[in-house]
């Protein structure tokens, strides 16, 4: 079994859990109260029945199947099929199945005549359970209501039961079957107010709260909106007509053959296909954070393994025993085939100035050492224009394609440009003419996503002008505005879930600020941050990070993550210091430092010159401060500010 975890390192995971569950319960007593407090909202229909049925294979009819019934049988479903006369085929395969059918429907219809006389009985006023008991069925007293989960599946349900509670005492329906039973109903009460238990409405208590809380937070933010209204206001938006010229698919336009064969020509790079070496390797990592000596050892090993493979070796079981690449190594170093492309350039000039059977000297590459063996090599070659036919004729067919539909659609914009143009007939010839609804920059057009250069091309147009043609995805749109609707003071409606962020933004805000102050008037006191920061949660440890950060937590936070000096301050100080408090961009920062883990020598050696301009940037800093709060700033010039 794994040790616990320290109490500080769930803390927050603890209260996650433990919120879920308080608001749970919250809404769940809630749910309780608005039940007592309005039982007439959970009131239903229930209806009390004697349901008494018995299984249809419990019905045994001695008639025999006659040669005349299963061709009657045959008949009725040839009829219902809608199979022809002359089709006869088929029924060799049916005709053996169907003396079982006809003994089937012997054996429902002396069930239902069997339960009819039931019904009547029950009609007459007969009790239902020597009714059971007369024809040897099961007797269920039944009471049900509206919404009611059922425990089993029951014969009453759906329509019938909808129909049911409709029907007055005494009523009875049936016989009907269902699920191999056949039954018959006999209402015995309706009770239109039953209120049921509150765990049977329990989901529909929760979700009243759930509108109640909403209706709330609407009117929280209607007073927010109120209070706020030069926040909110309806864009510009645009009403234009419009027709779209579609391109054709590139496949199915014609490029001419000249083209094709001068598109090869100038592009032989793009129809080359590069040299294939098929390689193995060996490889001794090394990483220069290692130390010192740790490139002159993976060195030394590298040329012991090449000695190795000169003198006779075979180069697989060496690059087995002693390749760190893991993932060739189980291999015997097979790296398959690759191109020059798909390697660092030190290794790819040495594979590629290999012969077949050819093992290279020791190379060096940003990985490590390498000892590289060429088996195969496949020679760089072109394509031919044939290989490349259908290819070419697309990405021409694609530049054709889109010349097309911009010459279409020039064409049109000049002509609807013309004084006493008719908009809308000349749009007929592609399928005429669609108009927008009232659309901002960047709302997108039905069907065809928001236009980039909507304010440019069609807000700019005068109404009833023309644009030019838009490039849309699937090819270009004319339009003609018809009409500006200008910015103006947006309503409740519009902007009514922009308007809940945030109310709830500024609630949180609030929040946060006393939260703040709270800590910050706690610290001051001399009380313990993790012990005032247990009722939010915990402080959370943060993993791992260097001086130059990120701190994984914080990444979100746009001001915190860029603090510099938050980091210069972590590491000038010690285990347990309550570091100073910083607003951010998602809050404010209350931060203890936990662990420190130095560097090691040759760690310090590297970044000697980064601390060093660090420390002077941070006293740089704390003189330009010093100097603002104490010294005394006269300007001689009036166009400058100080910031």
């Amino acid at each position: 079994m794994p040790a616990p975890r320290p109490f500080r390192d769930v803390v927050p995971l603890v209260k996650r859990r433990a919120d879920a569950s308080l608001r749970d319960a919250e809404l769940d007593s809630l749910g309780r109260l608005d039940y007592a407090a309005r039982p007439d909202r959970y009131r239903v229909q229930r209806l009390q029945a004697s349901i008494i049925a018995r299984a249809t294979d419990s019905f045994v009819d001695s008639r025999p199947v006659s040669d005349r019934d299963v061709a009657k049988t045959l008949e009725r479903i040839r009829k219902s099929s809608g199979m022809p006369d002359t089709a006869r085929a088929w029924s060799d395969s049916v005709v053996k199945s169907l003396p079982n059918l006809v003994r089937k429907e012997h054996q429902l219809d002396l069930a239902f005549k069997t339960m009819a006389e039931a019904a009547a009985r029950l009609k007459r006023g007969d009790r239902a359970d020597e009714v059971a008991r007369r024809f040897d069925a099961t007797l269920d007293q039944a009471s049900i209501y509206e919404g009611q989960p059922p425990e089993q599946p029951r014969l009453v349900e759906g329509g019938l039961l909808d129909s049911l509670y409709k029907n007055s005492p005494g009523t009875v329906v049936g016989p009907r079957v269902l699920r191999d039973s056949v039954f018959v109903v006999r209402v015995t009460a309706v009770d239109a107010k039953f209120l049921p238990a509150y765990e049977a409405v329990r989901a529909i208590a929760r979700s009243e709260v759930e509108l109640t809380r909403r209706a709330e937070t609407e009117k929280e933010a209607r007073t927010y909106f109120e209070s706020h209204r030069d926040r909110y206001e309806s864009p510009q938006r645009w009403v234009f007509d419009y027709v779209v010229f579609q391109k054709p698919k590139p496949d199915s336009v014609p490029v001419p053959e000249d083209s094709i064969r001068t598109y090869y020509d100038r592009h032989p790079l793009e129809f080359t296909i590069p040299a294939r070496a098929h390689a193995r390797h060996i490889m001794v990592a090394y990483r220069p954070g290692d130390g010192p000596g740790a490139r002159g050892n993976a060195q030394k090993k590298a040329q012991d393994l090449l000695k190795r493979v000169k003198a006779g070796e075979d180069f697989a079981a060496v690059a087995k025993e002693g390749s760190d690449d893991r993932g060739s190594a189980a291999k015997g170093g097979d790296l398959g085939e690759i191109t020059r492309g798909e390697v660092v350039k030190e290794f790819g000039d040495a594979l590629f100035a290999l012969k077949p059977g050819q093992t290279s000297e020791v190379v060096e590459t940003k990985f490590g050492f390498h000892i590289i063996r060429l088996e195969t090599i496949t020679p760089q070659r072109l394509r031919t224009l044939e290989e490349c036919r259908a290819e070419i004729h697309g990405v021409l067919g694609e530049s054709v394609s889109d010349s097309l539909a911009r010459s279409q659609a020039t064409a049109f914009s000049a002509a609807a440009s013309h004084s006493g143009a008719r908009f809308e007939d000349l749009a007929k010839p592609f399928g005429g003419a669609s108009t927008s609804g009232p659309l901002a920059r960047q709302e997108p057009v039905p069907g065809l996503g928001p236009l980039a250069t909507m304010e440019s091309d069609i807000g700019s147009l005068p109404e009833g002008g023309v644009s030019r043609p838009i490039p849309v995805q699937t090819g270009y749109l004319v339009a003609r505005l018809t009409r500006s609707v200008a910015p103006h003071p947006a309503p409740f409606a519009d902007v009514k879930e922009e308007v809940i962020r945030d109310a709830q933004t500024e609630r949180r805000r609030v929040m946060a600020d006393s939260v703040d102050t709270a800590l910050a008037r706690g610290l001051k006191a001399g009380k313990d941050l993790e012990t005032l920061a247990l009722p939010l949660g915990g402080l959370r440890a943060s993993r791992l990070f260097s001086r130059h950060g990120p701190i994984p937590d914080l990444a979100r936070d746009s001001l915190l993550a860029k603090d510099s000096t938050l980091y210069a301050e972590i590491f000038s100080s010690h285990p347990g210091r309550v570091l100073k408090r910083r607003p951010g961009s998602l809050g404010t920062l209350y931060a203890v430092v936990d662990s420190l883990i130095a560097a090691s020598p040759q760690q310090y050696a590297e970044h000697r010159s980064e601390l060093k301009q660090e420390l002077f940037d941070q006293r740089s800093a704390a003189w330009t401060d010093r100097l603002r709060a104490h010294g005394k700033i006269q300007l001689y010039r009036k166009d400058l500010k100080l910031e």
